[in-house]
């Protein structure tokens, strides 16, 4: 009976090992919950064209200078790259031949030509800011004004249209080794 009864209290006193053991784990547990906020930044840009009025774009003859001067003003809280976009139309040209209706000297100290192409009855040039744009800053313009040029006036009738769009983005974080100019093709192309 005393080995049965040895083995009764090892049982015993095993049941109540692990019973105290359980109990002081539980007693033992911690959490802990670290709660981070991020703010999200934001890209935004506006067009801006400060001598624009179009009154003086009404009835224009060849030779004539009308200001003009597209720049990209940052109103989002992260720096970006920015590019402008320019569609002018292609017309006769009274000197023979076709060309674009309008000319303007582009500003290359702080503006650089990416691209240019003529698809039908349009010339579309694209150019990007030599650097990213800080937010709250404004680029020099790409040119200050248009010059009409010599169009064949039988050819050319009614409205015709400059087309100047602005894109932006984020200048930080971009793939490894994306640049100012391979982000517009990527990205916007």
């Amino acid at each position: 009976m005393k080995k049965k009864s040895k083995k009764i209290l090892a049982i015993i006193v095993a049941a109540f090992a692990i019973i105290i053991t359980g109990g002081v784990i539980a007693y033992l547990t911690d959490t802990d919950t670290a709660t981070n906020t991020f703010t999200v930044g934001a890209v935004s840009i506006d067009l801006t064209e400060d001598n624009w009025n179009a009154t003086n774009a009404q009835n224009v003859v060849p030779g004539q200078v009308i200001a003009k001067d597209p720049k990209i003003a940052n109103t989002g809280s992260n720096s970006a790259y920015v590019y402008l976009k320019v569609e002018e139309p292609v017309v006769n040209l009274s000197a023979g031949g076709t060309g674009p209706l309008f000319t303007y000297t582009a500003n290359t100290t702080n503006w650089t030509q990416l691209s240019t192409s003529t698809s039908g009855s349009t010339k579309t040039t694209v150019y990007y800011y030599k650097t990213a744009l800080a937010s709250g800053s404004t680029t020099q313009a790409l040119f200050n004004n248009v010059t009409v040029a010599g169009f064949d006036q039988g050819t050319v009738t009614g409205s015709k249209n400059i087309v100047v769009t602005a894109y932006a983005i984020q200048s930080n974080d971009l793939p490894s080794g994306t640049t100012i100019s391979s982000a517009y093709a990527t990205y916007f192309g």
